[in-house]
């Protein structure tokens, strides 16, 4: 009978899946971060967009005036003085609007936006990337540049 010999050690095909899973691993803790805030920035301006088009519906279908009124850290959401909804942006997401468009937004029965046009600006300052909502004067549609910038 012969003996049979134990060898010891890792076949190369094995160190080179345990470096591919360490590096997959490094990767997210390095980037994963990064993705993250790009999630949060693209939630947050679809999130405003969805809520304008939804004013915009309601005062078309049912007559109801919404009017959403922007502050740097969010929005509310109010019919005449009453709180329909408030949404508070975590730290370092800020909005921005353009001057001539101001800082309220409500719709006629028509769908067109009452006052001027806007375009909006959701930001992750930390970053500096932001994402932009056009309501266009015409038409009141509204339009979310699906772009990280």
């Amino acid at each position: 009978m012969g003996t049979f010999s134990v060898k010891k050690g890792f076949t190369l095909i094995e160190l080179i899946i345990v470096l591919a899973v360490i590096g997959i691993i490094l990767s997210m803790a390095v980037y994963g971060h990064s993705f993250s805030g790009n999630h949060t920035l693209r939630f947050y301006a679809r999130q405003l967009s969805n809520d304008i088009i939804n004013i915009r519906q309601k005062s078309m279908t049912t007559g109801v005036i919404d009017t959403i009124y922007l502050n740097y850290n969010g929005y509310i959401i109010k019919n005449n003085t009453n709180v329909q909804k408030q949404v508070v942006y975590k730290q370092n997401y800020e909005i921005y609007w353009t001057a001539e468009g101001g800082r309220e937004i409500s719709f006629g029965y028509d769908g067109q936006i009452l006052g001027k046009g806007n375009t909006i600006t959701v930001k992750n300052t930390k970053t500096g990337r932001k994402m932009n909502i056009t309501i266009v004067p015409g038409s009141g549609r509204v339009l979310l540049y699906d772009k990280i910038y």
